[in-house]
């Protein structure tokens, strides 16, 4: 045997250096070069392994970042969404800062023309304010939108049941648009007449601004 020259023996590894050179869970130490390992093997302290928690939950949250920056194929799946399911995932949209995907917007701009019927004056209201608040302006779901609202089909429902807030916030959103509908204006505002006593100081400020 060789002798061995104690000056040249690598110190035994202290466990603060084995837990900076810990790897994310799932790595395997057969990919690292043996010289990393010269000494005596210690195991890891606990600390280690939290670590190893952290570098996994980090790699969750980002991987899930990533899936926002392809909107399309996030919420892009609008066929079967229903009225409630297709408002949380335009809420969500507009939240994550999505206005320039225009394709994404036109999938749920044409789902909501389909659905149309179905959505309730403050529920069109929160559909409208939120493509405004993205800066898009969709002609085909402002029209449908109006013609909506003037339907006097049993089975649509925008402008059944209008309350004077209602009327306020659905004439307010036309107007961010700045989408004029002379018929819709004058429908709207014949109905704030009508019910013109359960106005409260809100819903007056509403028609004004």
């Amino acid at each position: 045997q060789e002798p061995q020259d104690d000056a040249c023996q690598l110190p035994a590894p202290q466990p603060a250096i084995l837990v900076s050179m810990s790897l994310p869970c799932g790595s395997t130490l057969g990919r690292l070069p043996p010289r990393l390992f010269a000494g005596p093997w210690v195991p890891l302290q606990p600390r280690t392994v939290s670590l190893c928690h952290t570098v996994r939950w980090r790699t969750s949250r980002s991987r899930g970042g990533l899936l926002v920056c392809d909107p399309l194929l996030t919420w892009g799946s609008t066929a079967t969404m229903g009225v409630r399911e297709l408002l949380d995932t335009v809420d969500r949209a507009e939240a994550a800062s999505t206005g320039a995907h225009r394709l994404l917007w036109e999938r749920l701009s044409c789902r909501a023309q389909t659905l149309l019927p179905e959505f309730t004056a403050p529920e069109l209201c929160r559909m409208l304010f939120a493509f405004h608040r993205v800066r898009l302006r969709d002609e085909d779901l402002l029209s449908a939108a109006c013609e909506g609202i003037l339907d006097d089909d049993e089975g649509s429902r925008p402008g059944k049941e209008l309350t004077v807030n209602d009327a306020a916030l659905l004439l307010k959103v036309l107007s961010k648009h700045g989408y004029a509908d002379t018929p819709v204006v004058d429908a709207l505002l014949a109905r704030v007449g009508e019910r013109l006593e359960e106005a409260t100081a809100a819903d007056i400020s509403q028609l004004l601004s």
